[in-house]
């Protein structure tokens, strides 16, 4: 199984980073674990057209050069990996020992939201409410979604994500900067943007009652003073983001 790791520890601007397109990616094949993903995945969407409903198959951007980001590199060398492998290796990685460049380190981004009166805020995406699950506001960064040509474009889908999840435009946000990079025990590859808004709490829960996506159930504020404390109780790499707070 894959260990949950800090790759980075430290504070950038998404326009500081470099973006490179690998046409085709670095990642280490093993044919048989190949061949076992695609027809996990093919009896998925057998399953899925027998029981009428429809299963989609997107497109993440894999980071290709992982040890040069640990070793503090702004190029980030981009190819992609289709959402069926990623979903098959997850448990793969669990039956197999899988070395890191069989790794998809699929990436996603997640934001670590500040209000003007300092509470960080964090969704809810259970309607179980003895049963909370709580995560970032955040998602992958998926080219069906977004062309990514720049560190700005993966500051867009931190962005994106915001407006889809909570409801907040990008003229609520006052300030956003990376403060690390983290890998999860999916092999996702987890950028982690501090964002400052313009906003209270109270404001932004005015905002979130009006959305339109029900993705997220409830939002969870946790206040400044308690947010290392909150981490260490977190799972996977989750526990790992206090770490980043300076």
């Amino acid at each position: 199984m894959t260990e949950t790791q800090i790759i980075l520890k430290k504070r950038i601007k998404a326009k500081d980073i470099n973006i490179a397109r690998n046409k085709i990616s670095n990642r280490k094949i093993d044919t048989v674990l190949e061949n076992k993903a695609i027809s996990q995945w093919e009896e998925l969407v057998k399953k899925s057209e027998e029981e009428g409903t429809k299963i989609w198959d997107g497109t993440y951007y894999r980071l290709d050069n992982v040890t040069e980001i640990k070793n503090g590199g702004k190029d980030f060398k981009l190819s992609t990996i289709k959402y069926s492998l990623v979903k098959a290796y997850r448990g793969l990685s669990e039956e197999n020992n899988l070395t890191e460049d069989q790794y998809t380190y699929h990436i996603n981004t997640g934001g670590l939201i500040k209000t003007t009166d300092n509470f960080y805020v964090f969704g809810n995406k259970s309607i179980d409410l003895n049963n909370p699950v709580i995560d970032f506001i955040g998602g992958g960064l998926q080219e069906d979604e977004l062309i990514v040509e720049t560190g700005n474009d993966i500051e867009r889908n931190v962005f994106k994500e915001i407006k889809e999840e909570i409801n907040l435009e990008i003229e609520d946000i006052n300030d956003s900067e990376i403060i690390g990079i983290l890998l999860a025990k999916s092999m996702a590859i987890i950028i982690i943007f501090e964002v400052d808004l313009k906003l209270t709490k109270e404001e932004v829960q005015i905002k979130f009652d009006e959305r339109a996506d029900d993705e997220i159930k409830s939002l969870v504020f946790v206040p400044k003073k308690d947010i290392k404390n909150f981490f260490s109780k977190q799972s996977d790499y989750r526990a790992l983001v206090g770490q980043l707070i300076d």
